[in-house]
């Protein structure tokens, strides 16, 4: 965790293009809105607006995205729905795309799936051959739906599934008598029958343990138990996740709050030992600090100028700490607003140079789009045509396209074609020609 906090930040605060480029008040029921041709019942609770009007045109923004247009829409008629979904006296959008449903028995179920009285859509988009008729949303994960044929994540068919023995288990996982899944994935060798939810990221069946959707080769299936968010043991071994904590105690250890650990001879942090730290006095003061009778710790590191009898209570300004080891992880709160700092100044420093950021590390600079790939710190020059370029719908600006090429992470994706191109769920996408 140490590494990984270090790596963000370092790159997060060092992106960088080479020297040459830059230096309705109607309460909702049942999680539905109708809407009708002059009726519109929106959630009271959403309020959360991608809708703007600038210039006298409507725009969808989301999140960090540039302003998109939303072409042909009438802006007198204007409203906005739920979920991403508009209207005016014409037709309906999601997002910035007019969409063909029938208006008069158009429903939003909730954030993937809407349905009229001759289709059901996902994300605005029309699933092929599915009647609306016979659409059920599974409880507990709205993601999944059934035809009563096949069951569906979001639109993606499940390869040999069966809707009447299809069960919710968590907000990760699903079963039926055929396969377990992991967001809508089979998680293969998993037997159905004897699949459990343990805890927060641990499952098992009668064979193997699994991490979130990964098997613990190490694990004994039969004594294993989740004792809280992060932590599992069996009769041989304490687990952090899928890694073992080297030398603890598997009969003693127990877990304490947030990623703290102990047993009869250490106190842990994550699957870190914390040096010198006395299993019998520890004292957990806040999800940051802790002492024993003779040290006061920040997280696993020793906090130099600070006594045990200093602190007291778990309002701890730690700020004044002076920390044992140079490379140890700081407080997460100092860190977000050092960034925001330096990013504000970065994107100041950006608009001096004339660059445009877009989003996900594409850049315009002198009407010639730049990507600025941080890992292997090269930079791909693509001679993008800039008024048609758009970031490509439900891919949060990743993928780019104009009237010539398709652009995934930098790279340009070699014979899709831009018009039919389209996100399908996750990292699935699909053309007129093929899918991937």
């Amino acid at each position: 965790m140490k590494k990984r906090v270090l790596i963000w930040l370092f790159i997060l605060t060092n992106i960088g293009i080479s020297e040459e480029i830059i230096n309705s008040k109607n309460e909702k029921e049942n999680n539905k809105i109708v809407v009708e041709e002059a009726v519109i019942k929106q959630n009271e609770n959403e309020d959360k607006k991608y809708y703007e009007m600038i210039d006298g045109k409507i725009y969808y923004k989301e999140y960090w995205d540039t302003p998109v247009l939303v072409k042909e829409i009438d802006v007198k008629t204007f409203a906005e729905l739920e979920y991403s979904y508009a209207k005016d006296k014409n037709n309906y959008y999601y997002k910035n795309k007019k969409i063909l449903v029938d208006k008069n028995s158009f429903v939003i179920e909730n954030y993937f799936i809407a349905k009229d009285k001759n289709n059901v859509y996902v994300l605005g988009r029309k699933i092929p051959g599915f009647a609306s008729e016979k659409l059920k949303i599974y409880e507990g994960d709205t993601r999944y739906i059934t035809d009563g044929t096949d069951v569906y994540f979001i639109d993606t068919k499940l390869m040999n599934s069966d809707p009447s023995t299809f069960v919710i288990l968590d907000n990760e996982t699903a079963k039926d008598k055929n396969n377990v899944y992991k967001y809508g994935e089979i998680l293969y060798g998993a037997d159905s029958e004897t699949f459990e939810i343990l805890g927060n990221i641990y499952s098992k069946d009668k064979n193997k343990v699994y991490s979130i959707s990964y098997p613990m080769d190490k694990a004994d299936a039969k004594s294993f138990k989740s004792i809280g968010d992060w932590y599992g043991k069996d009769k041989n071994f304490v687990f952090y996740r899928d890694d073992i904590v080297e030398n603890a105690d598997s009969k003693t250890f127990k877990h304490l709050e947030y990623k703290y650990g102990i047993d009869k001879n250490y106190v842990y942090y994550s699957n870190k030992r914390i040096e010198d730290a006395d299993p019998q006095s520890f004292v957990l003061l806040n999800k940051y600090v802790s002492k024993d009778k003779n040290y006061v710790y920040y997280l696993t590191s020793k906090v130099l100028n600070f006594k045990p009898e200093d602190l007291k209570d778990r309002n701890i300004d730690t700020d004044k700490f002076v920390i044992q080891e140079k490379e140890s992880e700081y407080n997460m709160a100092i860190l977000i607003d050092e960034y925001e700092k330096r990013e504000k100044k970065r994107l100041e420093d950006l608009s001096d140079k004339g660059i445009t950021e877009m989003g996900f590390d594409y850049y315009m600079y002198k009407n010639l789009i730049y990507y600025n790939d941080k890992f292997s710190r090269k930079i791909f020059l693509y001679k993008a045509d800039i008024e048609t370029l758009e970031a490509v719908e439900d891919s949060y600006n990743e993928i780019l396209k104009d009237k010539n090429r398709v652009y995934i992470a930098g790279r340009m994706l070699e014979g899709a074609d831009p018009v039919s191109f389209e996100v399908i769920t996750g990292r699935y996408y699909k053309d007129k020609k093929m899918f991937t």
